[in-house]
């Protein structure tokens, strides 16, 4: 079914790595702060040149290199490696890097992949051992703070061969991460491990719906920086629906329509998109917790209030993406007008009968300049210190990030995402609006803030407890987990 909801032609301009993409596919792309600005692809190109690379002067002959990662989890691209080409377009493009890299500097790439958990498990064990059978590991942010508080990392600054301050490198992440009076660099972020893009929060929109309704038209919203919290809010309203059902209890043969449909990681969302982090690093290199200050309290009961409205907005987080209480189950059956939800649950709408889009998650207010799309799920390059060869890693991890950021990124939009998982030229370009505004919270690495966050956004959300009180009960154990942190990193 085609989309109803209409847009007008236009070009923008728009970062380098979509290029390609949005000029075969629709010639548009991504506007930033709700200003446009006219550029022509022979523009664009010369404004973004493919950066120059200097490989390095190594070989390993002919000896393996391993690299730990988590198996495929929650329908999330992880996949490192192929043992062949298969005719996909994105999976040879990882091919080809691979063979391309081992044929530069002459060694074999071994992927070793375990379970979530286990893969920190495994990645510990074999550095306590002395083991120097990991050369380089993607490991989940959420489960890192033994291996960053143990000593279990090396210092990226130590390898020279790590150009972090390159663009193949997300390094704004490692900049805003150096903690302690040291500041090491223990990881950083590359997309050779794809998992954080499709972990990106955005709000998925029902367009057949929206159109019924006669709402405004979003993507126009977002273009202009009205797509904010008070316009979430009036749609959701506008959506909730009983449809002949005598409440707005979930029933798995009901006829209720909801306004939106999410889970715990909704509200996270949401506060990020109002800037609004669970943990900094200050001045000091002292983190610090972020849930605090007005801004933060007024938003968080402005949220629950929202999401008290019966109809307007439902918690789904049971089962499988199938069941009927899965918030996107409920979407993809028609009945929730948009849901908060990672890029990722787009995989699951590719049949789905109504026409669908992205939006980023709302703004504040208008006063805000940019839109916030929370990262999660997202997989930390690490490096054991018992790594006997950090200056061939170096080189080998960086060439990786280097082509995956010039020939692989290009084909992860084109293929994975925008021409399987999106439909139609607005969603495409406010995927671009997405990728530019993705915002890492760093307390999701120093997992210390976790218990924070889960009683303060997530339980506090349903319940009757007091924002202000539930904080005070939390903030002392928080502090003397930021004590025995400090005093670890500084060792």
């Amino acid at each position: 079914m085609e989309a109803r909801i209409q847009m007008n032609s236009r070009k923008t301009f728009i970062p380098a790595l979509v290029l390609a993409l949005l000029l075969s596919s629709c010639g548009q792309a991504a506007v930033t702060d709700g200003k446009d600005t006219t550029t022509d692809s022979t523009s664009a190109e010369t404004t973004a040149p493919e950066p120059e690379y200097e490989y390095a002067d190594i070989d390993l002959g002919g000896e393996t290199f391993t690299i730990l990662n988590t198996s495929q989890t929650y329908n999330f691209y992880s996949y490192l490696d192929f043992d062949e080409a298969t005719g996909e377009t994105l999976n040879d493009a990882i091919f080809n890097r691979n063979r391309k890299t081992e044929d530069l500097y002459n060694f074999n790439l071994e992927i070793v992949e375990h379970e979530l958990k286990e893969a920190n498990t495994k990645f510990g064990q074999a550095v306590l051992a002395g083991d120097a059978s990991y050369d380089a590991a993607f490991l989940r942010d959420y489960y890192l703070n033994t291996e960053l508080t143990e000593g279990y990392l090396m210092n990226l600054d130590t390898v020279p061969e790590f150009r972090l301050d390159k663009e193949w490198w997300e390094g704004e992440v490692t900049e805003e991460s150096r903690i302690g009076k040291s500041r090491k660099a223990l990881f950083a972020m590359t997309d050779v491990s794809l998992c954080d893009f499709e972990g990106t929060m955005v709000t998925f929109i029902n367009e057949n719906i929206m159109t019924d309704l006669g709402l405004e038209n979003p993507y126009e919203l977002v273009r202009s920086g009205k797509w904010t919290f008070d316009k979430l809010c009036e749609f959701m309203h506008a959506g909730a629906s009983l449809n002949g059902d005598e409440s707005f209890t979930l029933k798995q043969d009901g006829n209720a329509h909801y306004g939106a449909a999410s889970y715990e990681l909704g509200s996270a969302a949401l506060i990020s998109g109002a800037g609004i982090d669970s943990a900094y690093i200050d001045d000091s290199g002292r983190p610090q917790i972020g849930y605090t200050g007005e801004k933060f309290y007024t938003y968080f009961e402005k949220i629950k209030a929202a999401f008290s409205v019966a109809g307007d907005y439902i918690h789904a987080n049971t089962g499988t993406v199938n069941d009927y209480g899965h918030y996107e189950n409920l979407f993809k059956s028609g009945r929730a007008l948009m849901t908060l939800a990672q890029l990722k649950a787009a995989n699951n709408y590719r049949d789905m009968a109504d026409a669908y889009g992205i939006l980023p998650i709302p703004k504040y207010d208008e006063i805000q300049k940019d839109y916030h799309c929370l990262r999660t799920f997202t997989y930390l390059m690490v490096v054991p210190v018992t790594n006997n060869r950090p200056h061939e890693t170096g080189s080998i991890m960086d060439t990786l990030s280097y082509i995956t950021y010039k020939d692989i990124m290009p084909s992860f939009y084109a293929e994975r995402v925008s021409q399987k998982l999106l439909r139609g030229d607005d969603s495409i370009e406010m995927l671009g609006i997405v990728r530019s505004s993705r915002r890492f919270d760093v307390g999701s690495v120093y997992n210390i803030f976790l218990p924070l966050a889960d009683e303060v956004v997530y339980r506090s959300l349903s319940s009757n407890k007091e924002i202000a009180s539930t904080m005070a009960t939390k903030v002392k154990t928080v502090e003397a987990n930021i004590d025995k942190i400090m005093a670890a990193m500084d060792k």
